[in-house]
């Protein structure tokens, strides 16, 4: 049973002295990961009213062609099954209600988007082909990809957008409502063409659709169960989900890009320990997974497996709760991160797979202040704890750590964290949670003050929105600047790309100054896929994309 977190606990000074991990050198930087800002396309006014905009419109190509039967000149197996070993069950398969990022993977089998956000982070077309803005950003016309069809027959039109994001924005629990907090209205204009009015100017809404929010559901199946069962207009469709054990979906005929599905079946299995994933891949049960690179000694150098790895714009971090009273002081949220050897961390947890970043994006992040070094917050106990001292907590205190129960690597990461903010005074009682408890117990009742778990930041705008605004989903004790506050809604005031980088630039000066987050490191990205995956890429979040993945024959 846990100790109550709300009330600070001090300690004596002769806290017994734990050991931690020794520095250890590594400062390769990732190569940069290429920031797509799309080009403004004016887009004529006709009788629906189109704004022409300065706003972004592509035609580039949702997956790249390869000729006929092949893939990489290989030719693969159209009947082929991919089988997936997956480290988390979900909580729902509807796209609006799932809580985890990462799970969102599996929605993307089943349910397309108005736009895709492609592995480089670009966004370009998905079920809306084309779009602009007006002047100010504060509408959006988007012209829909005609002949689409959901799985249950249902057509994809103007109407099935703005009753989606009604939805959307209106269901208890949505995960998509926050995203979409400044849209006002969605106005059908015609059969394929539907306009976004927002209360602000609201650049980013087209990045916004490339995820959860933009995922279309038929709205004929709005009335069933839809944790359990699916009806969407993605290229897989349902065909058995048992929670806990296996989703397997099958190719589906009438999708409207006949490129994307070449296996006939994907069956996702879920296997939160990961030596049993590597396991599986080395006796053939499944065809790939991801792993963290705490676990790649269980697959490195195994014949007829395929490791593959990128920088990544995930990070591990702490999330902590300003109204426990320690953490609203400034200056022990920076004690914290000075309390932290991170490069250790990084060497030993993460077999030097990583980077440690100050701020909570990386270096190829539009966002990245090249003013904040990366060691903003050096490995220093004896300023951890003059800060603290100052903060009037000479003493320490003690707190609650929620981590994810069985998955690695945050046992061993919490130990470590546990030992070296202990040198400093700071008790850490570790609390183990079965993944899928974390965001209910943290988030939703608030009966911890801190969690260890795995962020994104994709894009930096909608990252600060659904992390550090009283309003975010993700901000559980609803604390935040107003500085940052400020300089969100800026970021999301214009679709200038010099404007927007000052401007996040300076979001990340005080989300850094702030400790908003404490930020552990930043992991490469690994998937282990056997040697008859074709196609595959690695995406920049913990994510799997099968858009064009096929079988070898």
């Amino acid at each position: 049973m846990h100790r109550s977190p709300w009330r600070v606990r001090p300690l004596a000074l002769s806290v017994v002295f734990l050991t931690f991990l020794a520095a250890c050198g590594g400062d390769d930087s990732p190569a940069a990961q290429p920031t797509t800002t799309q080009s403004t396309s004016a887009e004529s006014a006709d009788s629906t009213d189109v704004p022409p905009g300065p706003g972004p419109s592509t035609d580039a190509p949702v997956t790249d062609p390869t000729a006929p039967g092949a893939i990489d000149g290989v030719e693969y197996d159209p009947d082929a099954v991919l089988r997936i070993g997956w480290h988390l069950n979900p909580t729902s398969l509807d796209p609006f209600r799932e809580p985890t990022e990462e799970n969102l993977a599996l929605t993307a089998l089943a349910y397309d988007r108005l736009t895709n956000r492609l592995p480089t982070g670009e966004i370009v077309p998905m079920l809306a082909e084309s779009w602009g803005y007006n002047d100010d950003a504060t509408e959006l016309v988007m012209h829909l990809r005609d002949g689409v069809v959901f799985h249950d027959g249902t057509p994809f039109n103007a109407e099935a957008v703005r009753a989606n994001m009604d939805r959307a924005r209106t269901i208890e629990g949505s995960s998509a409502a926050s995203v979409l907090a400044l849209v006002e209205s969605v106005e059908v204009i015609d059969d394929l063409t539907v306009r976004f009015v927002s209360s602000s100017p609201n650049a980013v809404l087209t990045t916004s659709l490339a995820d959860r929010a933009g995922s279309m559901i038929s709205p004929a199946a709005f009335d069933e169960d839809l944790s359990l069962v699916e009806s969407g207009a993605g290229p897989f469709e349902l065909v058995e989900h048992r929670p806990g054990e296996v989703t397997i979906y099958e190719r589906f005929d009438d999708y409207w890009d006949p490129e994307v599905a070449k296996v006939a079946r994907v069956e996702v299995y879920y296997m939160g320990d990961q030596t049993t994933r590597a396991n599986a891949l080395r006796s053939g049960q499944i065809d790939m997974s991801h792993f963290n690179p705490a676990g790649l000694g269980d697959v490195e150098g195994q014949p007829g497996l395929d490791i593959e790895m990128r920088p990544t714009s995930q990070y591990y971090q702490m999330s902590i709760d300003w109204q426990y009273e320690p953490f609203g002081d400034v200056r022990v949220r920076q004690a914290i991160m000075h309390a932290l050897d991170r490069d250790g961390i990084c060497q030993a947890i993460l077999q030097g797979l990583c980077e440690t970043y100050a701020q909570v994006v990386p270096e190829s992040s539009i966002a990245f202040n090249p003013e904040i070094p990366n060691d903003h917050y050096a490995y220093d106990p004896d300023k951890a704890r003059q800060l603290l001292a100052d903060a009037g907590y000479a003493d320490g205190f003690e707190f609650d750590l929620v981590i994810l129960a069985g998955l690695p690597p945050y046992g061993e990461m919490s130990e470590v964290i546990q030992a070296q903010l202990g040198e400093v005074g700071i008790r850490v009682n570790l609390v183990p949670l079965e993944p899928a408890l974390v965001a209910e117990a943290t988030i939703t009742n608030r009966e911890f003050p801190s969690y260890l778990a795995a962020r994104l930041s994709r894009d930096p705008s909608l990252a600060i929105e659904n992390y550090w605004l009283p309003t975010s989903p993700i901000n559980f004790s609803g604390v935040t600047t107003e500085r940052l506050q400020e300089l969100y809604l800026a970021s999301i005031s214009t679709s200038d790309p010099d404007a927007r980088r000052a401007i996040l630039q300076d979001a990340m000066q005080e989300i850094t100054d702030q400790v908003l987050d404490v930020v552990i490191a930043f992991p490469q990205y690994l998937f282990v896929h056997t040697d008859r995956v074709l196609g595959f890429q690695v995406p920049d979040s913990q994510a799997f994309i099968i858009r064009g993945v096929g079988i070898a024959k």
